[in-house]
């Protein structure tokens, strides 16, 4: 019984530190006034898009690195999001 103790002891440590998250979160926000087409380069990273009624877009990327940035350029009357 001891070492079924221990060894569920120990398979809950290793799942409560898979769960953390301990990634950076980098958020920008542009205002969308007078934009009509939005272009997303993602490359293999998932994206989840939402759709609201709202003035601005906001973007984040959840990372482990240091050096993931995201970058919003606006350009005549496209916004392009990489």
């Amino acid at each position: 019984m001891r070492i079924f103790n221990i060894g569920l002891l120990i398979l809950c440590m290793s799942f409560l530190m898979a769960c953390s998250n301990q990634g950076v979160m980098n958020l920008q926000s542009k205002k969308l006034e007078g934009i009509d087409r939005l272009h997303i380069d993602h490359g293999s990273t998932p994206v989840h898009i939402e759709s609201a009624e709202v003035d601005a877009l906001e973007a984040f990327i959840s990372m482990d690195s240091d050096n993931s940035d995201i970058v919003m350029a606006q350009k005549n009357k496209e916004l392009k999001i990489q």
